[in-house]
């Protein structure tokens, strides 16, 4: 699948490159040059995550739930029936509340990736002029500004996804560890 993934993505660059060669010049007139590096590499290597981690994950996770309703289908009809009514819809509620959630921070986690890498593109090219105007210091602080953003919705994103365990089963069990956890360590304070 990795392999399968890098060629996708090798041609999906080399297509993009030769897009990006007959837009008109008004394109990159009001684009820096890193914003438009920064689209297609972030984008092409999401869609890289998307064929090697998420498909990956989907088969696996498929597969899974197939032979435990095969196993349950066997071992009680009534119970797999109950199983497969109630499964999906939770399922589908999940990934729905997980997809609303996720996607803000990784939208903020883009645009900011984009910006990182348009400020430092724009930094290595103007170095003299930065240099001569005395801006050294005020292009460390945009940056780090863009940096300390990033790195908060990346923390955000990290904490949100270690609750979630990405499946619900996980989630569910991991919560649930904490709760007894916390019970255990309140009780312990009051006595």
């Amino acid at each position: 699948m990795q392999v399968s993934a890098n060629k996708i993505i090798q041609k999906m660059r080399n297509d993009v490159f030769r897009h990006i060669e007959e837009l008109p010049m008004q394109y990159f007139v009001n684009r820096p040059a890193g914003k438009i590096v920064a689209r297609v590499t972030n984008d092409t290597e999401a869609i890289k995550e998307l064929y090697v981690k998420v498909l990956k994950t989907f088969v696996n996770g498929f597969i899974y739930m197939t032979g435990i309703f095969i196993a349950l289908f066997l071992l009680n009809t009534t119970l797999a029936s109950i199983c497969l009514v109630l499964v999906p819809p939770l399922l589908f509620v999940w990934m729905k509340l997980y997809k609303k959630y996720a996607s803000n921070y990784n939208e903020v986690i883009l645009t900011t990736n984009t910006d990182i890498n348009r400020s430092i593109n724009e930094s290595i090219q103007g170095m003299p002029i930065i240099q001569a105007f005395r801006r050294t210091k005020k292009t460390q602080d945009e940056f780090e500004v863009l940096n300390n953003r990033q790195f908060t919705y990346q923390k955000k994103l990290i904490v949100f996804n270690a609750l979630t365990s990405f499946n619900l089963v996980n989630a569910i069990r991991g919560h649930c560890i904490c709760s007894i956890y916390l019970v255990f360590r309140l009780c312990f304070l009051i006595w």
